[in-house]
């Protein structure tokens, strides 16, 4: 699967909703099999980050959204 999320660079129109974010990141995680607590690791944040983002409690950070995409597209 192919992780489509829109990062966009400075000045540019703001990120994806939390909501967006939220959505793409379960899909992703449940169309690779992982639990938030397998996912966590690979982006260098806890479950309870994870938990929270999925959530729209939080939204990950740019550099969090490109680690998100290259695990989206890679699966590491």
């Amino acid at each position: 699967a192919i992780f489509t999320m829109k990062v966009y660079n400075h000045g540019e129109q703001p990120m994806s909703t939390f909501e967006n974010i939220a959505e793409e990141l379960k899909k992703l995680r449940q169309q690779q099999g992982r639990s938030q607590e397998e996912l966590a690791p690979n982006l260098g944040v806890s479950f309870a980050t994870v938990n929270r983002w999925e959530n729209g409690k939080n939204k990950p950070s740019r550099l969090t959204q490109e680690k998100i995409k290259q695990v989206a597209n890679t699966g590491k």
